[in-house]
């Protein structure tokens, strides 16, 4: 559960075994803390304060971590004119199997060989864009989304996607199998005004 924060207030959330994306909206500047508990807990399981500034957006992701959970923060300065309609794009490796790895996000049928990759080098528990940088804005469609090894061209992870117009998405490569490398699931998580707020994308 997530509530509206007030400045210096705690903001509580179930545990889960899932990674959890909490977004917050304030329209003051205000010191919030986010506590992390198991639903009728008295104990944090992870807490995380951050200063909120005005016209930012703030997302809070809870991960598993080799000792429980931990709390990771991403600012979006969210510099999307009132008249855009493009969807944005965030990308997490919560996969401690995982190398670094490029994404590519392109036309369905486009060879990967002559593609650039859109989001370079994510490393484990590494956000990108990074915190305080705008998420990737593309147009609304039918996509290709595509992981590979920072370098490769050889894809671990392949889906198709459409995103609507004005979608807001975080990515997360989390294990399938961890003792395998590269072995992935990809998590959408939406932020944006639909009821389904996650899906697991299919790999091809």
């Amino acid at each position: 559960m997530l509530s509206r924060v007030a400045p210096g207030s705690r903001c509580n959330a179930t545990a889960s075994t899932k990674p959890l994306r909490l977004t917050c909206l304030t329209s003051l500047a205000a010191s919030i803390t986010f506590t992390l508990r198991a639903t009728g807990a008295t104990t944090d399981l992870a807490s995380l304060a951050l200063s909120a500034t005005r016209g930012n957006k703030f997302t809070v992701m809870a991960l598993p971590s080799a000792t429980g959970v931990e709390l990771l923060a991403v600012r979006d300065p969210y510099n999307k004119s009132v008249t855009s309609n493009e969807a944005r794009l965030r990308v997490v490796n919560a996969a401690p199997n995982a190398v670094p790895f490029d994404v590519y996000v392109s036309t369905p049928a486009a060879d990967l060989a002559t593609e650039t990759a859109d989001i370079a080098s994510v490393g484990y528990k590494i956000v990108k864009p990074e915190t305080g940088l705008d998420s990737l804005a593309f147009s609304a469609g039918a996509y290709r989304v595509r992981l590979t090894p920072v370098g490769s061209k050889v894809a671990f992870f392949n889906a198709l996607i459409t995103v609507p117009a004005n979608g807001d998405w975080l990515l997360l490569a989390l294990p399938e199998v961890a003792a395998t490398p590269n072995s992935v699931r990809v998590l959408l998580v939406r932020s944006d005004d639909t009821a389904d707020a996650t899906d697991e994308l299919v790999t091809e």
